[in-house]
């Protein structure tokens, strides 16, 4: 969903779902995905870590889709305050929008399920036109952030099955 308030054009989308799956076997999924996007994200063929720092300096990654459209980012890991864990990934250098996206993991109370919430907030950059299409595949945040949470509770679940 793209919101405007005048100025700049926002785009926001967040999807929680439960992953039949513990923590740490969720956890180290979303880490993974830092260092091979390509296994969770659909369309991305190349992937560069510039520099992998600590949790405090990040991960500086780019990362190429089959169309040639480079995303540079920083990822950020940290703790919640209710025994979760983020990975944030936060845009550089793009020229139509900063912002980030937030993929968060939560233990449930039985151990054996893991939530997990995606919200990814971008806002277009000044001077760029609001009606340029969304910088997001398929042109809908909310649709993308549905797919990317399905997805990596299928992949997810799929492991334990094997």
């Amino acid at each position: 969903m793209a919101t405007t308030t005048g100025s700049p054009v926002v785009y926001h989308g967040e999807y929680s779902i439960e992953i039949d799956a513990p923590f740490t076997t969720v956890w180290e999924a979303l880490i993974q995905k830092i260092y091979h996007p390509n296994k969770y994200v659909p369309g991305i063929v190349k992937v560069e870590i510039v520099k992998d720092g600590n949790e405090t300096e990040g991960v500086e990654r780019r990362m190429w889709t089959g169309e040639g459209r480079e995303i540079h980012e920083i990822i950020y890991r940290r703790d919640t305050d209710n025994n979760g864990k983020i990975v944030d990934f936060v845009m550089l250098d793009n020229p139509v929008v900063t912002g980030n996206v937030l993929n968060a993991a939560f233990p449930l109370e039985n151990g054996n399920r893991t939530k997990i919430t995606y919200t990814l907030t971008w806002t277009r950059r000044e001077g760029i036109p609001a009606e340029l299409p969304a910088p997001i595949p398929g042109g809908d945040p909310q649709a993308a952030i549905i797919k990317a949470v399905t997805h990596m509770k299928t992949m997810v679940e799929e492991s334990l099955s094997k």
